[in-house]
């Protein structure tokens, strides 16, 4: 534990402000990072982005590498102390699993910050495909098409069936 009263509270004397984590909820495709980013352009000295994949991409690694459990820390790491600094905080993963939300708003509770859960589960399954096909066919990354279905089969089509 700290001795510094900055990371007990969670609040940096330098903003005076409790940061808030976002947590984007949605398929891969359905629109979460391009929100992130507009948010991030609209509100440039608040707002910070935390995602995977942009760790991922920042150690070289992949998700087949079997490194995200490290993935995950630095995940959590950049959070809270973003959170400490005072930053409104996005975490634009998929953030299906209710698990992994509840790991998120744990780091938020203990730094006092507020969270907001953004769901993007309106976004059709066929428009993900697309654009995810479409982000290919543009040089940029894909997850398999197989992936998404999974994801959709596992977490977005029980929560319409209630």
């Amino acid at each position: 534990m700290s001795d510094n009263p900055e990371v007990i509270t969670g609040v940096d004397s330098r903003t005076k402000r409790r940061g808030t984590l976002t947590i984007t909820i949605g398929l891969p495709g359905s629109g979460k990072s391009t929100w992130g980013n507009e948010m991030l352009r609209d509100f440039p000295d608040r707002v910070r982005i935390v995602n995977r994949d942009d760790i991922r991409a920042a150690n070289g690694t992949r998700f087949e590498d079997g490194d995200e459990q490290y993935v995950a820390q630095v995940r959590d790491f950049m959070v809270d102390r973003l959170l400490i600094l005072g930053y409104d905080v996005i975490c634009s993963d998929t953030n299906l699993s209710p698990k992994v939300r509840r790991r998120l708003a744990q780091i938020a509770k203990t730094r006092k910050a507020e969270v907001i859960e953004t769901s993007f589960l309106n976004v059709s399954l066929e428009t993900c495909l697309e654009r995810n096909d479409a982000r290919w066919a543009a040089g940029d990354r894909k997850v398999p098409n197989s992936a998404i279905q999974r994801m959709y089969e596992d977490f977005v089509q029980p929560s319409l069936n209630i």
